[in-house]
């Protein structure tokens, strides 16, 4: 009984970890992908919005995504006008913001790589229980637990989008330098709401196979053996 139990919570953390792994691979490579942030940034702050030349838009995604990516140090674009003057894109609150923010995606990850090394100690463990149903039942459960919670987080999001913005920023900062202002700040005009929502749409899309299938998989081995260890019964 001890090792079904065991093997059944590390199957649970096992999909855990897999479920984190996943999602902090999402968040890297949306947060460093310069083509999907070019091409949302063009369909949800295009220039006559923002106020920054069409032309230098490329230059401006990759800045953005090479410092989040740690490759650049600096949080800064200049750009020439047309009249000859040499602008300055942001604010030095803006910059302190963009220093949290990178200090987020350390983090990210980081918890890829504490996430990667539970996944390979939650595998070695149940070869060691060899405990098959126990281990399935926990991967389905844990996949469970992160479905439900992630339809919590969908039902808020869709209910009051604006809310749950707000919950995630108080979150994540600790001051409150992420309250820009689209009139004078440059880095709201380029990443507004709805690109921010468009960025969760392709994260959630991409994120829900992770739980799905580790609770849809799991559960469909579980009914098969079953099925077979009832037909065996039978026959004897």
């Amino acid at each position: 009984m001890r090792k079904q139990f065991s093997a059944r919570l590390t199957g649970f953390l096992l999909s855990l970890a897999i479920c984190i792994w996943g999602l902090a691979s999402i968040v890297e490579g949306l947060g460093t992908g310069g083509d999907l942030m070019l091409s949302l940034m063009r369909r949800y702050a295009p220039s006559v919005m923002t106020g920054l030349p069409e032309e230098e838009y490329p230059g401006m995604c990759g800045m953005i995504t090479d410092y989040l990516a740690g490759s650049r140090e600096e949080f800064q674009y200049q750009w020439s006008g047309k009249d000859g003057v040499r602008y300055v894109g942001f604010h030095d609150y803006e910059q302190q913001h963009m220093e949290d923010v990178r200090s987020l995606f350390v983090l990210d990850r980081t918890v890829l790589m504490i996430s990667t090394a539970l996944g390979a100690v939650c595998v070695g463990l149940l070869f060691f229980f060899r405990r098959r149903t126990p281990s399935l039942r926990g991967m389905r459960d844990g996949a469970v637990a992160v479905v439900l919670l992630l339809a919590g987080l969908l039902v808020w999001g869709l209910a009051d989008f604006d809310s749950f913005f707000v919950a995630f920023h108080r979150l994540a900062f600790t001051n409150g330098l992420w309250l820009l202002n689209p009139s004078t700040d440059l880095l709201i005009r380029l990443m507004p709401e709805d690109f921010f929502m468009a960025y969760a749409r392709i994260a959630a899309i991409s994120y829900l196979p992770f739980p799905l299938l580790l609770m849809i998989v799991p559960q469909c081995i579980i009914r098969k053996e079953r099925k077979q260890y009832a037909k065996q019964s039978v026959g004897l």
